[in-house]
């Protein structure tokens, strides 16, 4: 028989994807050790049954490792952005607009950066994306 889990799927997925949800796990991970928390058991656990083969996915090519070094700092900026979001100054309109437009930059940035990965490493769990095809 069996097992049948659903706290657990498994998916294909184009390398960026795995890197980029890798990438945020351990940033996470960081920002919640910086802040006290102790209930990561489960991001660690995560991080630490992916470390392999996140491994093995950047040190499989240069672009690729220099790509998710971006990308990983593109993750960092964004998350302190978002905090900014949430602020109490952020109900300023032109403050938001200002933070919001740096956001969408960034993103771009993040999309190219993943699309950067997929060209090096192509997957065939997906067809093209939208910002495959330089719409961003």
């Amino acid at each position: 028989m069996n097992e049948s889990r659903v706290d657990v799927v498994q998916v294909k997925l184009p390398v960026s994807e795995f890197v980029d949800r890798y990438l945020i796990s351990v940033l996470k991970l960081n920002k919640f050790t910086e802040a006290g928390k102790s209930n990561t058991q489960a991001l660690q656990q995560w991080i630490a049954g992916h470390d392999d083969d996140y491994q093995k996915i950047i040190n499989s090519s240069d672009k690729v490792k220099q790509a998710s070094d971006e990308l990983s700092d593109v993750h960092s900026k964004l998350w302190d952005l978002e905090d900014l979001v949430r602020s109490p100054e952020a109900e300023n309109t032109d403050y938001f607009a200002k933070i919001a437009k740096q956001i969408f930059a960034l993103n771009t940035q993040r999309h190219k950066l993943k699309h950067a990965i997929d060209q090096e490493l192509p997957s065939l769990a997906f067809g093209p994306r939208l910002y495959d095809k330089g719409i961003e």
